[in-house]
């Protein structure tokens, strides 16, 4: 893990609000608690780590529980799922159930081989297939360079907003400084979806 933590130091640097991770935020109590060595994939070039991902299964003590359904999708959701079951792909599943997700953590990629970035997706993918899982949740801004090189993979893509707050006492040119769109291309913020 010493050597992991000193790659995501290093190419953590390229990305807006990236954390300073330490062995003690994989612990039990720690920001990345659930996530185990063996969940991680790791790239290497000569010997030197340039990638990684994680299937980070949260199960244990985070789900997403459905509470409802629109009308619409609430009346075609069984002709949803058997489409689904013919294509062999994920199920609406009913009110109450949670969704059998894994979250795609530590995609961190430097910045010289972004080409691998596809293939520790795809391993992922591999490697949640078969499982109890059915969903894997992968979380980047539109300015990430991953998203430049990300594959056409089935799926859905959820846009949102990222909000800045800040401190009273922060100064006014210091978050202008970063609103600036060169600086969120330059530096676009990293976001750990299991950490938010």
């Amino acid at each position: 893990m010493v050597e992991l933590i000193r790659f995501w130091r290093s190419s953590g640097r390229q990305r807006s609000f990236f954390p300073a991770y330490q062995l003690s935020d994989f612990q039990s109590d720690g920001i990345m608690r659930g996530l185990r060595p063996s969940d991680i994939l790791i790239a290497r070039w000569r010997g030197q780590i340039v990638g990684t991902m994680a299937a980070w299964d949260q199960m244990s003590f985070r789900q997403t529980v459905v509470q409802g359904y629109g009308d619409l999708l609430k009346r075609l959701r069984p002709l949803i799922n058997a489409w689904s079951r013919l294509r062999s792909m994920p199920e609406l599943p009913g009110i109450g159930q949670s969704l059998a997700l894994r979250l795609a953590a530590l995609p961190i990629i430097n910045s010289e081989h972004s080409d691998c970035f596809p293939i520790l997706l795809q391993a992922l993918r591999q490697l949640c297939s078969g499982s109890r899982h059915r969903y894997l949740v992968l979380g980047l801004t539109e300015h990430d360079r991953l998203h430049q090189v990300l594959p056409r993979l089935p799926g859905q893509v959820y846009r949102t907003r990222l909000c800045l707050v800040r401190w009273p006492d922060t100064p006014e040119s210091q978050v202008d400084n970063y609103l600036q769109a060169s600086f969120l291309r330059q530096y676009p913020p990293y976001l750990e979806l299991g950490s938010l």
